[in-house]
């Protein structure tokens, strides 16, 4: 699911770091609900399509450069899912459980 806001595309480092964030929060607000969902739901569309080897550039660094590192979709997307899995295992779609799992 792309992103129907003009711009550039939506990452899964982005877009993981933005879900564990919201995460921590520990928010009751329906909005804030809504867009971890969202992100969630993004980020397990993102590993099923196999975005997980696409590495984007994320961040500034002092001279203005973009730094990137190919394990970042990885890394990132493995710890927002396992944090929502900490938090909110009840309420997560099995999905979420079967992104994590090994590919056989």
């Amino acid at each position: 699911q792309q992103n129907m806001q003009e711009g550039p595309p939506c990452s899964v480092e982005e877009t993981a770091l933005a879900v564990e964030a919201l995460l921590e929060c520990h928010s009751q607000d329906d909005r804030m609900k809504t867009a971890v969902e969202k992100g969630l739901n993004w980020l397990i569309d993102s590993i099923s399509e196999g975005r997980l080897m696409e590495p984007s550039p994320i961040g500034l660094y002092f001279a203005k450069l973009w730094y990137h590192e190919r394990l970042y979709p990885q890394i990132f997307a493995t710890r927002a899912l396992g944090c929502a899995m900490s938090q909110h295992s009840s309420r997560l779609p099995n999905v979420a459980e079967q992104a994590l799992e090994p590919s056989v």
